[in-house]
C-alpha cells in the first residue's frame, strides 16, 4: 500500500446484524467489511457481547463495531503519512 501525502483515499464500511440468532443465549451476530479505495482491508463477524432488545439495537451495535474499525484504519493511515 502506498500512501502519498496529499492524495485522498476512500474508506467505506458496510455493517449488518442478525437479531437473536442463537436460540441458546438469544445473542445477535454483528459483521462488517471495510474497503480502502475499493479493496477489502478488514472484516469481522462475531457474536455480540450483550443481548440486544430489538433488531434496531442489534444494528446500532454492529454499526458501532464498524466505526471502531474505521477509526483504527484512519489512525493507521495518519501514522503512515
Amino acid at each position: 500500500m502506498d500512501v502519498i501525502p496529499g492524495n485522498n483515499v476512500s474508506i467505506a464500511v458496510f455493517t449488518d446484524s442478525d437479531y437473536a440468532n442463537d436460540p441458546d443465549d438469544s445473542k445477535s451476530l454483528s459483521g462488517y467489511i471495510t474497503f480502502l479505495d475499493g479493496n477489502v482491508i478488514s472484516y469481522s463477524s462475531r457474536k455480540q457481547g450483550i443481548n440486544a432488545q430489538s433488531s434496531t439495537e442489534a444494528e446500532y451495535i454492529a454499526k458501532n463495531e464498524g466505526v471502531k474499525g474505521i477509526l483504527w484504519i484512519v489512525g493507521l493511515c495518519e501514522e503512515l503519512r
